[in-house]
């Protein structure tokens, strides 16, 4: 990669972040949309999910005072059941557009 790319990409990393800090989530989102237009998007996914999980770290740090783990419980039972619904709906459900 040239210089160029790594300052675009470094730029694309710190909107992403912003986006997060803002919003709690979306530095996959914000990322992916403009990553692979700079790099291969297997680098780009495996770059991108390092960097969530620091930037997610570095934000629990911050607010693990407030970090209560049995409010948490409903969204692991939630989790647990939603991905392998969601999963098998996807591997198994018929693919159809919406106007069809």
């Amino acid at each position: 990669m040239a210089l160029t790319e790594w300052a675009l990409a470094a730029l694309v990393i710190a909107a992403a972040s912003f986006v997060m800090g803002l919003a709690g989530f979306g530095v996959g989102l914000v990322g992916l949309a403009f990553l692979p237009y700079l790099m291969p998007p297997a680098t780009a996914i495996v770059l991108l999910t390092i960097y969530a999980l620091a930037f997610a770290a570095g934000l629990f740090m911050q607010l693990r005072d407030d970090f209560r783990p049995a409010q948490i419980r409903d969204l692991l039972v939630g989790t647990g059941l939603g991905i392998p619904l969601g999963v098998w709906g996807l591997a198994s459900l018929p693919a159809r557009s919406p106007t069809a």
